[in-house]
């Protein structure tokens, strides 16, 4: 039967945003691949979002609890063209300004007019951006990585979908309708609270607290990965605590 614990730790006020109003769970908390600091201890600090190792500690209170990774959203991406460092650099990177699967619906195309004499132009509608080249009398196409990526940023409709980045001055080549990929939502496997105070576990596991209904500081959370990120993906996943900035 799950015991669940209203108790203060001394080292809970950073990571608590309203210290008065949680409710913690007492758990094992493991040393599995746990790194030691320049000081040889294995700290697992404050603020690591945890769940149970082999199975959730929640259904059975003897399950150790260790770091359940919390990965961000990823921006979605594309390259076109290519920089072989010898003869040719027409490349162009194109990547979602927004993170998340949404951003593997945008489109990229740039098209050849096969007109002599035609200026750079942009098209953007919906999630389809669409460059029509520029090219010079002879209906050869002038437009370069850098003029295009100097467009597209400026341009009012595309930057809010895509950043692009390029400083090749070889002229592009025509591409047929193509989508961003790669993009994934915030994602938080495993995840079942949020440990409240530094436990070591230099020496093996050790007993600790995990809170398991709350509201958390984000700038309080260990991640270099960035501590938004982390908590919006473990948000999904642990409805019961508020990851409050």
């Amino acid at each position: 039967m799950s015991k669940f614990l209203e108790t203060e730790f001394v080292s809970t006020k950073e990571v608590l945003k309203f210290p008065d109003h949680y409710v913690a769970l007492a758990v094992m908390v493991d040393d599995a691949d746990v790194q030691a600091n320049e000081d040889g201890k294995k700290i697992v600090p404050k603020g690591t979002i945890v769940g149970g190792k082999s199975s959730p500690v929640l259904a059975n209170l003897n399950e150790p609890v260790v770091e359940k990774h919390a990965d961000p959203a990823v921006k979605a991406g594309l390259t076109t063209g290519e920089d072989n460092d010898v003869d040719l650099n027409n490349e162009i990177v194109w990547e979602a300004v927004t993170a998340g699967h949404i951003g593997n619906l945008i489109t990229v195309t740039l098209v050849d007019p096969d007109k002599a004499s035609e200026s750079l132009s942009i098209t953007v509608t919906g999630f389809d951006i669409v460059v029509s080249l520029a090219t010079g009398a002879d209906k050869a196409i002038t437009s370069t990585p850098a003029t295009i990526v100097s467009a597209v940023n400026a341009d009012t409709s595309a930057k809010l979908l895509v950043l692009a980045a390029g400083t090749g001055t070889d002229p592009v080549e025509a591409v047929s309708k193509t989508y961003l990929s790669g993009g994934a939502d915030p994602q938080t496997t495993g995840a079942e609270g949020v440990l409240l105070n530094d436990v070591d576990v230099t020496h093996g596991p050790k007993e600790g607290a995990m809170l398991v209904h709350g509201f958390v500081a984000v700038d309080k959370l260990p991640y270099s990965t960035g501590n938004a990120a982390v908590a919006a993906a473990a948000g999904l996943v642990l409805p019961m605590i508020k990851f409050i900035k």
